[in-house]
């Protein structure tokens, strides 16, 4: 399976859900978006594991970036799509890294909002 791909995803942005994350608190203004906001957006990485075949309890965190201009609630598209993609998978004896990239958009204009990545590494036991 080259570079395995989630199936799109779009999601509802409530006000409430900014709320939230704000209460988390943001070292810009209480009205920028903390980037901790794009970790609801990981159901992409979560299937690509599956469609690998790898338990949740094999896998370890690695790295979390998040690439976005400083954002504002009044900026945030009220619904976002979002789709993830296996970049890069390497072994190193009974590890494997894995690194994913979830590319947000805002639908209606079609412009890319943000880009997560991350770095997960599984523990092989066999």
């Amino acid at each position: 399976m080259s570079n395995p791909r989630s199936r799109e995803y779009t999601e509802e942005v409530r006000p409430e859900d900014l709320e939230g994350f704000a209460r988390l608190g943001s070292r810009v203004s209480k009205h920028a978006l903390p980037a901790l906001f794009l970790t609801r957006l990981r159901h992409g990485e979560f299937e690509i594991l599956n469609q690998l075949g790898i338990a949740l309890n094999e896998v370890l965190h690695g790295e979390q970036e998040y690439i976005y201009e400083p954002a504002y609630w009044s900026n945030i598209p009220r619904k976002i799509s979002y789709f993830t993609e296996l970049l890069s998978r390497v072994e190193k004896g009974k590890m494997l890294f894995l690194v994913f990239e979830t590319q947000v958009t805002d639908p209606k204009v079609e412009q890319k909002f943000a880009i997560s990545k991350t770095t997960m590494i599984v523990r092989r036991t066999t």
